[in-house]
């Protein structure tokens, strides 16, 4: 008998061999080999390391119960040591040992159900997976972005303690390291994410909070200035928004262009400034007065507005009584009235004047010369001869010809009346309306702003007539009059007068400096030409007042808004202990010196300070290539929509450090990138 004979016979399978015995495996798939079984493994691997590290921080109160637990008994058994006490007996011990709540039970249960339920780790690729699982759950508590933090406080950490315990296996060292590596990855993780410290010198400094509007407010004014070709500094637009709020900053400022590292930056920055204002300047004045007149030829066209203007009042108030007038002129004075002015050697010499010259004959040329209508005509250029004296500049003996003609007409329109009726009668009631309408209308120009241009054709006594350094309180209202009626005679003589006030003013203010160019130039001229309040007020009004006025105020505006901007930075002085604190907080290397000097070697100390000095120089520059970064147009915007109403200035000055050490770059130099859009 053979062997196969013991192998049992079956109907179907007559020819049955010794491999039938033999339990056959499925052939193995794509997963169980190669490069598909490590997949397998980390997908494996991954969401139980997830739940394992999920289930460990549910268990973290027990942990720290026990470590409480431990400590109190280890400093109980010092303590009895101590006094020669008893140790507690191992029953004792056990006695006082915290019993595992519900909830403890619960978890030790959930974890045997996991351990005998999930498999353990067929490759690296799995193990690696697994550790990673495990500290991602507590990664994404922290607070910031679940992406990010998973990434910094998960997988980094995950993958460094994995890559310690395959260095270490099978070695008592292999927890300690995985718990060394873990740690200080997660460590280091954290310390990138800190600010440096000039990041954090940065911040202390600005302090409070930034709203939203003066954000906004700030990144409108870059954007104008860049515009008109003089960027600012954050600092700047900030503090001209804030009416110096942020003045800390401006001292950082001023702080950096001192320093060693930030001068070379903020110098070649603040260099061009002067041109820049220069230019600019040339093309706000060819917007608010484009094409000027020579000065000469401007205060001759305005004097002659002026003048226009006044006679045209008179016109008027003439036109206006002309009927009452009419009324009254035919009628004859008294001859004894008549015969006494016919005596008077200057109402002969003015009635004379009138009947030699057409152009004052022809209203009276049908009146004989005892009419009331001539005498009227008689009386009225008395008047104008003793106002004419009496105008500003003119010798002292004009005001002895004024009043010899104001003495001449009195007894002119006494008799007028008497011969027409006496106070109520027509040329009474006529002279009364004229009266009235001249104190009204033309004696507040001929005594005011028009009265003073009708007099003078120099140009700087006209604008300081127009728009002078102290102005009256309230008398705004009076330099728009003022310009609407010379507008009206005369558009661009109007604009020129305006325009020279505000070439002359910053011709002067801007001009260079015994020393060199003028940085504050554009700053000073700002100043000087909207002064207080009221000169303020008066500019503004002056140049609304001129065609297209508002859209021309609105421009100019603007324009001295960037020119005071360029005064928020702060001139050459001496902060000497705001200067000591800035720069310790920006010196990184303080505790390396600190090192290096102890003991007082002559050559660590030297050391020591050569490091602090490095330290500083580099973050300064860092700052100054942030002050200058012309690329920074529209940051504020994004910040205030990133961050709220009332977003920190933390986050200004942060967010703003990160774009310099991204971006920044030195004027004229070209930038590579772009700036982010910052999240």
């Amino acid at each position: 008998m053979d062997f196969s004979d013991l192998i049992p016979k079956q109907p179907d399978k007559p020819n049955l061999s010794f491999d039938d015995l033999i339990p056959q495996r499925p052939a193995p798939g794509m997963f169980d080999t190669g490069l598909g079984r490590g997949v397998k493994d980390v997908a494996i691997q991954a969401p139980a390391g997830f739940a394992y590290g999920t289930l460990g921080m549910f268990n973290l109160p027990r942990m720290a119960r026990g470590a409480v637990e431990g400590g109190v008994r280890l400093a109980d058994s010092g303590f009895r040591s101590l006094f020669g006490m008893d140790q507690l007996s191992p029953q004792e011990q056990k006695r006082r040992e915290i019993k595992p709540s519900f909830i403890d039970s619960g978890l030790d249960a959930a974890k045997f159900a996991m351990d005998a339920n999930i498999p353990k780790p067929q490759t690296m690729a799995g193990e690696y997976a697994k550790t990673v699982g495990e500290f991602i759950p507590g990664a994404l508590l922290g607070p910031g972005g679940a992406f990010k933090n998973a990434i910094l406080y998960g997988v980094a950490p995950g993958v460094a303690s994995e890559t310690a315990g395959q260095l270490t296996k099978g070695t008592s060292l292999e927890p300690w390291a995985r718990g060394a590596a873990a740690l200080t990855t997660g460590l280091g993780m954290a310390a990138l994410q800190r600010p440096s410290s000039a990041q954090s010198a940065v911040e202390r400094m600005a302090g409070g909070s930034i709203p939203r509007a003066e954000l906004e407010a700030a990144d409108r004014l870059m954007a104008e200035a860049a515009q008109r070709g003089l960027p600012l500094t954050p600092v700047e637009a900030l503090n001209q928004v804030t009416s110096g709020r942020y003045n800390r900053l401006a001292q950082s400022q001023r702080l950096v262009e001192n320093s060693e590292g930030g001068a070379p930056v903020m110098g070649q920055f603040m260099s061009q400034r002067p041109g820049q204002v220069q230019q600019a300047g040339l093309q706000a004045f060819d917007q608010l007065a484009p094409n000027p007149a020579l000065p000469g030829q401007t205060g001759i066209a305005v004097r002659n507005a002026a003048s226009g203007t006044i006679d045209d009042t008179q016109s008027a108030i003439n036109a206006a009584t002309r009927p009452a007038y009419q009324a009254s002129e035919a009628a004859r004075l008294a001859p004894q009235d008549f015969a006494r002015f016919q005596a008077d050697p200057l109402f002969a010499q003015i009635l004379g004047e009138i009947r030699k010259k057409p152009e004052l004959n022809k209203t009276i040329a049908n009146l004989p010369d005892d009419s009331v209508g001539t005498i009227d005509l008689v009386q009225r250029i008395m008047r104008e001869r003793a106002d004419n004296a009496r105008l500003p500049g003119q010798a002292s003996t004009s005001n002895t010809m004024a009043a010899n003609f104001e003495s001449a007409r009195a007894p002119l329109m006494q008799a007028a009346e008497t011969a027409t009726g006496g106070p109520t009668g027509s040329y009474a009631t006529a002279r009364a309306a004229q009266e009235r309408m001249r104190g009204r209308y033309l004696e507040p120009l001929t005594e005011g702003q028009i009265g003073t241009l009708s007099g003078t054709a120099d140009v700087g006594r006209q604008t300081t007539a127009l728009l002078p350094s102290r102005p009256q309180a309230g008398s705004s209202p009076e330099v728009a009059q003022t310009v609407s009626l010379l507008v009206r005679k005369d558009p661009k003589a109007a604009t020129d007068l305006v325009g020279q006030h505000a070439r002359t003013i910053f011709a002067e203010a801007a001009k260079n400096n015994a020393t060199g160019a003028n940085q504050f130039g554009g700053a000073k001229f700002a100043a000087q030409i909207r002064g207080n309040s009221e000169q303020a007020a008066s500019l503004d009004a002056a140049i609304r007042a001129l065609p297209n006025g508002d859209v021309r105020a609105q421009g100019f505006g603007k324009f001295l808004d960037v020119l005071e901007a360029t005064g928020q930075r702060l001139q050459k002085g001496s902060e000497t202990a705001f200067n000591q604190t800035m720069t310790q907080q920006l010196e990184g290397g303080a505790a390396v010196s600190r090192a290096l000097t102890t003991g007082g070697v002559g050559i660590f100390k030297d050391i020591g300070k050569r490091w602090d000095q490095y330290q500083l120089s580099g973050k300064t520059e860092a700052i100054a290539k942030l002050l200058t970064n012309s690329d920074a147009t529209g940051l504020f915007s994004r910040i205030a929509k990133e961050n709220g109403a009332t977003p920190a200035a933390k986050a200004l000055v942060l967010k703003l450090l990160t774009i310099a050490g991204n971006t920044a770059k030195a004027p004229g130099q070209a930038n590579s990138n772009p700036v982010p859009n910052v999240r």
